[in-house]
């Protein structure tokens, strides 16, 4: 199950990359930029404010809205109706934990594939 999750993870990263690398290189550079960098600040700053900072951006939600669709096609979201930002709201700490980890997780191959797609 374990390989079967990371082959799903790695897939889905793929085809969120092309989408945004179809778009425009302007577009890509900027969530190649913010997928590099937030893994440090989730493991810096938190991972509540680390979303909270995705979630008030105004003008670029693509990294959040990624992460907020995998986490729901994974059913990890307790409260499928409402988005990422309310269930890590009312999050219990084993919630809290596993949404981190798994968002963690898939940073790692929506950043590989995010600094591979600038050179194909």
């Amino acid at each position: 199950m374990t390989e079967n999750l990371a082959n799903n993870r790695a897939r889905f990263a793929f085809d969120m990359v092309k989408k945004v690398s179809e778009i425009s290189g302007d577009a890509l550079q900027k969530y190649r930029s913010l997928a590099r960098s937030f893994p440090a600040m989730i493991l810096s700053n938190g991972y509540g404010l680390a979303i909270a900072y995705l979630y008030s951006k105004s003008g670029n939600k693509t990294l959040y809205q990624h992460i907020e669709t995998w986490l729901k096609q994974q059913n990890m979201l307790p409260v499928k109706e409402k988005g990422l930002m309310d269930n890590l709201a009312h999050a219990d700490q084993s919630t809290y934990r596993l949404l981190e980890s798994e968002t963690l997780a898939l940073l790692e191959w929506l950043k590989r594939f995010a600094e591979g797609a600038g050179s194909v």
